[in-house]
């Protein structure tokens, strides 16, 4: 902290503030923290320069705090695991574990088991005690353990935090993390999400039932198109076409997830086929998918063949 403190004075925007309140059998899947509206609405994970909890509940997990035998302020489980690794870990393993288990083969245990600091440097556990802060690196990917026990009428309250940048103020300005014009916008932009998802479903469907139905032609022509369009797909080289774009070419192309199309210079080629692209407003996006641009409408060679005949034959 001492290390950064110039940056973050510069750099940082604000501090998200929230309460978790979690009773037995509660645990928090390994995830890494990002702020999650500007996500939704450019599809770019942007973490916090830090993140971190204070325990709240007059609870000590018996294991560490073993002065504290009193069995009203027992906790057991509910520690916060976090992986040293950073982003590299979680690129291996994703959100919630959806590209693979979080815990090394070697640890032989689940995300609900105790992690042992000494037989993985990668993980540190940090148990669950009253009035405990705790700091780390916002690109470090971590889980609560379950919570296995906890007194009767009592409840493991932590307040949790995140440092973010400047990177992400506008979007915070207009719905800070967690109030409720940002928890309106996210379940909007979930409800269109699966509205989508819906839709195309239904067209799969539609499409099943008219290959099955009894306009056999128009059923295998949509079929046909269907196939030439999977083996387009299955033939494209990005390295061989990378659509045709050269630096300096003059485009039109959609900003990060929106639908309008804006101006913009092809400033370089990045060696996986991505653009770097300057919008004529004064924005960059320095690694956008070629698909989101197309060059901008030029006549074509027939247009000025046309035009010079049309010259030629004029009174």
């Amino acid at each position: 902290l001492e290390k950064n403190a110039k940056l973050l004075s510069k750099e940082t925007h604000g501090v998200a503030v929230w309460c978790l309140v979690s009773d037995v059998g509660a645990q928090v899947q390994y995830h890494l923290d990002y702020a999650e509206l500007h996500r939704y609405e450019t599809g770019e994970i942007v973490p916090p320069f830090y993140g971190g909890t204070l325990a709240v509940s007059p609870l000590y997990d018996m294991e560490k705090e073993a002065e504290n035998s009193d069995e009203e302020s027992r906790i057991i489980g509910g520690a916060l695991c976090v992986n040293l690794q950073g982003l590299d870990h979680y690129r291996r393993c994703g959100y919630k574990e959806r590209l693979g288990p979080a815990l090394t083969i070697s640890t032989n245990s689940t995300c609900d088991a105790k992690i042992d600091v000494k037989s993985n440097k990668e993980w540190t556990r940090i148990p669950y005690a009253k009035n405990r802060g705790i700091i780390f690196d916002g690109e470090f990917p971590h889980f609560v353990e379950t919570t296995s026990y906890l007194p009767p009428n009592k409840k493991r309250v932590i307040l949790g935090f995140n440092v973010f940048g400047k990177r992400v103020q506008a979007v915070n300005e207009r719905a800070p993390e967690h109030s409720p014009q940002f928890n309106a916008t996210v379940k909007l932009y979930q409800s269109m999400g699966r509205s989508c998802s819906k839709k195309q479903n239904q067209a799969k469907i539609e499409f099943a039932m008219l290959t099955k139905s009894e306009n056999k032609p128009l059923a295998r022509l949509l079929v046909g198109l269907a196939r030439k369009h999977l083996d387009y797909c299955s033939t494209y080289d990005t390295e061989k076409c990378a659509y045709s774009f050269q630096p300096g070419d003059r485009v039109i192309a959609r900003w990060r997830r929106g639908i309008r199309r804006w101006p913009a210079t092809v400033a370089a080629i990045l060696p996986n086929g991505s653009l770097d692209l300057h919008y004529d407003d004064g924005t960059r996006w320095p690694d956008a998918p070629p698909s989101i641009a197309t060059r901008f409408p030029t006549e074509s060679r027939d247009d000025r063949l046309i035009s010079k005949t049309a010259e030629n034959i004029s009174p």
